[in-house]
């Protein structure tokens, strides 16, 4: 979930006017869920005027963004180097809807498991404190 005045203030400098993410971030949090089955739909709904508040993909995508570039300018994640064309790409971690795989791969130092172990554990505690 995503916290509707972060989210709103991560949208701005990708050029969202303030007006427009008020207005889908307050409309999402209204919305009201309703279960479509081959039975029929429900009655019920999920949603509204109860506490849990949802949040959009665009939202999450957005606010991810940044997260995904605050830990990687900390220094996690991985650098790959293409060895025919020299191109390099740094890689803190990948992100598929509920999952997140984190990166630490240091091909430029050689080592020891528990430089590698502390390396990691910084990593995953960056990312916890997100």
């Amino acid at each position: 979930m995503v916290a509707r005045h972060f989210a709103s203030l991560v949208f701005q400098p990708f050029g969202v006017p303030l007006s427009a993410a008020e207005s889908m971030l307050a409309t999402i949090e209204n919305m009201k869920f309703f279960l479509r089955t081959g039975f029929g739909d429900s009655t019920s709904f999920s949603g509204g005027s109860i506490h849990i508040k949802t949040h959009s993909p665009a939202a999450w995508a957005v606010v991810s963004i940044v997260i995904l570039s605050a830990h990687k300018k900390k220094g996690h994640g991985a650098k790959f180097v293409c060895p025919i064309s020299n191109l390099s790409h740094h890689l803190s971690s990948v992100i598929f809807v509920d999952d997140t795989d984190i990166l630490h791969i240091n091909m430029e130092a050689d080592e020891t498991v528990e430089e590698a172990h502390r390396a990691i554990q910084s990593s995953v505690t960056n990312w916890g404190n997100r």
